[in-house]
């Protein structure tokens, strides 16, 4: 939430800028763990991630509005997934070179992949693609900060909406946390599956979620706004129902694929709701509380998912996240059914506020 207020107040696209140069600082301490005493040593991974993950947190956060404000009614969708799309690209070709890179590394610098310098060297690496990554931010149109006037002012969010929106997207990212979180141990000590088909799987999974995030525009053009997510969500609950009953490996990685692949739908249908259903000076209110929303979802699920995995297995784990995913699938189904109740007074809505054609556009320019 301090993101979203950061960026209410100062302009999304400079906040973003904030937080990935906080991002970069947190990754860069991470090279320096031998460095600093033994006392500190055990904590400062967690250092390390604090703040990087608070740098990330700030941008993504802000990303959503800033995006918003780029687009129209008309390519908001289409823009939020090509940017999960890239995410995916992005996702695996990082983790092909990042495996590469300590070999590499160990034979440049004549040490073995069981020297820490390689590791060192590669991390470093990671830190200067991140600092290239700043460059793009920088050179971005400012999104000036909105200043509504006083009737806007007194124009509240839809709460109710947004409330089952949020609850929506805390069901599913715990059901995608029950997953995400577990699945690998799973295929793992159960099955003993070697870690380069896990690699193997997860790989699929994420090429898949690229072609599932570029098909959501489409849905949405077809069936609605809210469309995308409800499919998501219950080819989510369908798959983690396939791991929990079906004691085989294959259903098991079937399974994690299709999840990597619905969360790629899910996650940019996701955020263009919100968009859509507040007025600007919202966004970044309502990006940082759907935001929340998933966090607590996967923290929640991630935290008790190992005692459910001690007390009970695995695969009970699973069903509980199946039936997250179908609660989460019929919190949109009845957001889509709200129809322009949805939307923020002003605001269109995607379910709802079909875009005028061209033709329809040009009689109206005739008749004025």
């Amino acid at each position: 939430m301090v993101a979203g207020a950061l960026g209410a107040r100062f302009s999304p696209t400079r906040v973003i800028v904030v937080g990935a140069v906080v991002n970069v600082a947190g990754m860069a301490l991470l090279p320096f763990t031998e460095a600093v005493p033994l006392s500190l040593r055990t904590f400062w991974p967690l250092l390390v991630q604090i703040v990087s993950s608070s740098g990330w947190a700030i941008v993504q956060v802000n990303l959503v509005p800033a995006l918003a404000a780029f687009t129209t009614d008309d390519t908001r969708r289409g823009a939020f997934a090509m940017r999960e799309a890239l995410a995916g690209v992005g996702m695996f070709v990082c983790t092909l070179v990042g495996g590469l890179l300590p070999g590499l590394f160990a034979s440049m610098t004549g040490t073995t992949t069981d020297d820490p310098t390689p590791y060192r060297l590669g991390l470093w690496g990671v830190v200067a693609v991140g600092a290239i990554g700043i460059l793009p931010f920088l050179w971005v149109r400012r999104v000036e900060a909105s200043r509504p006037s006083r009737t806007e002012r007194q124009t509240r969010p839809p709460l109710l909406p947004l409330v089952v929106l949020v609850a929506s997207g805390f069901l599913n990212n715990g059901a995608t946390a029950s997953c995400k979180a577990f699945a690998s141990a799973y295929l793992d000590r159960a099955f003993g599956l070697p870690a380069s088909l896990i690699g193997t799987v997860s790989s699929i999974g994420m090429l898949l979620a690229v072609a599932a995030a570029l098909s959501g525009p489409r849905l949405a053009r077809r069936h609605g706004g809210t469309y995308a997510m409800a499919l998501a969500a219950m080819l989510l609950s369908l798959s983690l129902a396939q791991m929990g009953l079906v004691r085989h490996w294959l259903a098991v990685a079937i399974g994690y694929a299709i999840m990597l692949a619905v969360t790629a739908l899910y996650v940019p249908a996701y955020q263009a709701q919100q968009m859509e259903m507040v007025a600007p000076q919202w966004r970044s209110l309502i990006s940082a509380a759907g935001s929340m929303g998933m966090s607590l979802g996967f923290g929640t699920v991630s935290f008790g998912g190992g005692y459910i995995v001690t007390g009970l297995g695995y695969r009970p784990l699973f069903i509980i996240g199946a039936i997250m995913a179908l609660g989460s699938a019929g919190l949109v189904t009845l957001l889509g059914r709200r129809g322009r109740a949805l939307a923020a007074p002003g605001v269109p809505n995607a379910d709802t506020a079909p875009t005028p054609s061209r033709g329809a556009e040009a009689r109206a320019h005739a008749d004025g």
